[in-house]
């Protein structure tokens, strides 16, 4: 009833830190049977089909092939493993996709090219075109702090606080909003 690779993989303490979690590999007769990905799993553990174990079966853990650090407004910041020619919108997706206050018009990556450290910036449309590359930082900026549609009354009136703002509104209408 154990014959599933993630339960032997739970039995031996999982995979450690130099070894991936996106491409084991399950091997039968010298052949690879099946390559697991366990982000892949974890997103969509449905539809996702386990490899079973038969006896004289191999499981191959290699090493990780990179690893990027996803930071900012995004809904899990941290460390993710990559694999060659991935799409930075399913690593973001991997980092649960954005937050409500992610600035989407702009994310930024920090990596090293040609012995030297360098920053790119692009935008939504151009977020599969980026090449991602192991020891990046790619960074999701938050949207400003500014309010819109809203004005903040203080002081000396009856009623401080916040108000809709109306176009053609006068700072009286304000008062009177206020109480004076």
């Amino acid at each position: 009833s154990i014959n599933s690779a993630f339960n032997i993989l739970a039995l031996a303490d999982g995979v450690t830190n130099s070894g991936t979690v996106r491409n084991i590999l399950i091997k039968r007769n010298g052949k690879v049977l099946k390559t697991l990905d366990l982000y892949e799993f974890l997103m969509s553990p449905s539809v996702y089909s386990s490899a079973y174990l038969q006896d004289g079966d191999f499981i191959v853990v290699t090493s990780k092939a990179g690893v990027i650090h996803i930071k900012g407004e995004v809904k899990r910041n941290g460390y993710y493993e990559i694999k060659e020619n991935e799409s930075v919108s399913s690593l973001i997706n991997y980092a649960g996709g954005f937050s409500a206050f992610a600035d989407k018009k702009s994310v930024n990556i920090i990596g090293a090219l040609n012995n030297k450290r360098v920053f790119r910036s692009f935008n939504l449309n151009d977020l599969d075109s980026q090449i991602i590359r192991d020891g990046d930082m790619l960074s999701v900026l938050k949207i400003s702090d500014l309010i819109y549609g809203m004005l903040e009354v203080k002081g000396a009136v009856n009623i401080p606080g916040q108000y809709k703002f109306v176009p053609g509104m006068k700072v009286t209408d304000l008062l009177n909003a206020s109480n004076g």
